[in-house]
């Protein structure tokens, strides 16, 4: 299974992707299909396959870890 870790995005920064997105399309800056709003996310690490066995021990690790609330911009525009 292609897992990666990621953090959920807030709804405000979510409307403003969308936004984005719009003008890249009314602008036809941009040919291709943009992510749906619903799998927008901020990917921490990508790892790759993780095979099924590995899964419950990857989340249970996971869930160890501790982080302050943080703020975050969105910047500059790339895609791949």
């Amino acid at each position: 299974m292609r897992t990666f870790i990621s953090i959920k995005l807030s709804k405000e920064a979510i409307e403003e992707i969308k936004n984005i997105q719009k003008q890249l399309e009314k602008e036809n800056l941009f040919i291709g299909k943009f992510t749906e709003p619903e799998n927008l996310h901020l990917t921490l690490k990508f790892l790759g396959e993780v095979g099924e066995d590995e899964i419950e021990e990857t989340k249970k690790k996971l869930s160890k870890i501790r982080f302050n609330c943080f703020e975050t911009e969105i910047g500059e525009l790339g895609v791949f």
